[in-house]
């Protein structure tokens, strides 16, 4: 419940957040591919310091690419991991129908959003800890 209360409050914060991210990383791409994929890496804390420290959307997303520094690599490649997981997780629900689907697709989401709720918190955490020392 309080996750909830705590989204519900800053759900404008959180908006706001997601669409400056988004042109953020759409205006990487449209330099290259590789800015809108390092961008894009460098804003995965951004969230949850959004959230967990209270922050106002341009104080987190600068503070992401603060903390980043230092943890770019790793972070890339537990995202990479990550992204492999969900398309071989994915996958094979495409290839269902009917019932067998709708279950399939409930099932994958819960484990996925767990996977990448638990994976976020990580980041935020191991790159937090870094900034601190």
């Amino acid at each position: 419940n309080d996750a909830l209360d705590l989204v519900l409050r800053r759900l404008g914060a959180i908006l706001g957040l997601v669409v400056v991210a988004f042109l953020l990383i759409f205006a990487g791409f449209l330099l290259l591919v590789l800015p809108g994929v390092w961008v894009a890496v460098a804003l995965v804390p951004s969230l949850p310091i959004l959230l967990l420290e209270d922050r106002g959307v341009g104080d987190a997303l600068g503070e992401s690419f603060r903390r980043i520094r230092g943890s770019w690599w790793r972070t890339f490649i537990v995202v990479l991991v990550v992204a492999i997981f969900n398309s071989v997780v994915v996958l094979p629900v495409a290839t269902l129908t009917g019932v067998a689907r709708f279950t399939a697709d409930v099932v994958v989401a819960a484990v996925v959003g767990v996977v990448q709720a638990t994976v976020l918190y990580s980041i935020y955490r191991e790159v937090t800890d870094r900034a601190a020392a």
